[in-house]
């Protein structure tokens, strides 16, 4: 199991969101093609770091974590 670690709507999108998770996953949802599941799940990073969704927007920013 890996936690969420972040999340951000889309800026241009009301119905779509970003979230990530501690497994360096990031899942992109749409609510209006699908509810339950992510709409796209892509594994960004191998590493056990903490990454923020906000990052993607802007750039990508890693953090190490810390415990």
């Amino acid at each position: 199991m890996s936690y969420m670690t972040d999340g951000c709507w889309s800026p241009v999108r009301p119905a779509v969101f970003f979230t990530t998770k501690m497994d360096g996953t990031l899942d992109v949802w749409d609510y209006l093609f699908k509810q339950n599941d992510p709409t796209l799940s892509i594994q960004v990073i191998k590493l056990d770091l903490l990454i923020t969704a906000s990052s993607f927007l802007t750039g990508l920013t890693l953090r190490q974590k810390t415990s």
